[in-house]
């Protein structure tokens, strides 16, 4: 007689922290900043195509003379791509799209932008924004756990629908 074993999805928690290299136009008014998110993958075992949650936040500081920062608060859902281990290293894809809320804080209300380059987002403001995100990374067993290397690029949209800020996190994590 066969019987159907059932297949469980399995469910980690995860942290990754890095460098946060501004691009785009994001680049002309922010220096290289950190990144933090908290994330949570499901999957399956032998299939390779999972889910990804993740709640971040990237902060930038201001280039120049101005004072302040540019922090990215971010809500993302992604689809990930598993490819075969090459060794100990499981390689990756990953691919979403979230909610971005840009908050940008100045302490120089006299820096003056010059006109061909306005700030990215209003200055002293917060403005939320669709993103989207792709990168690849590795994967590595480590005793219960597993560690992660990953780098993805982030574009986020204006009302136009043209990009005008994006990011590369480049982050180290650990899945429980």
């Amino acid at each position: 007689m066969l019987t159907a074993t059932p297949v469980v999805a399995r469910a980690q928690f995860g942290i990754a922290a890095g460098l946060s290299v501004p691009n785009g136009d994001l680049r002309r008014e922010s220096a290289t900043g950190f990144d933090v998110t908290g994330m949570f993958n499901v999957g399956r075992p032998g299939i390779p195509v999972g889910f990804r949650g993740e709640a971040g936040v990237n902060s930038f500081s201001l280039k120049g003379t101005a004072v302040g920062t540019t922090r990215i608060v971010n809500l993302t859902g992604n689809i990930i791509a598993t490819a075969p281990s090459v060794g100990n290293a499981a390689p990756y894809l990953i691919a979403g799209i979230g909610i971005y809320r840009v908050n940008y804080s100045s302490g120089n209300k006299n820096y003056a932008y010059p006109a061909q380059y306005p700030p990215v987002v209003l200055r002293n403001g917060t403005d939320d924004r669709l993103g989207f995100n792709a990168g690849a990374g590795f994967s590595f067993p480590a005793a219960a756990h597993s560690v992660l290397l990953e780098a993805r690029f982030v574009t986020l949209r204006t009302p136009s629908n043209k990009p005008s800020a994006g990011f590369v996190p480049i982050r180290i994590g650990i899945l429980f």
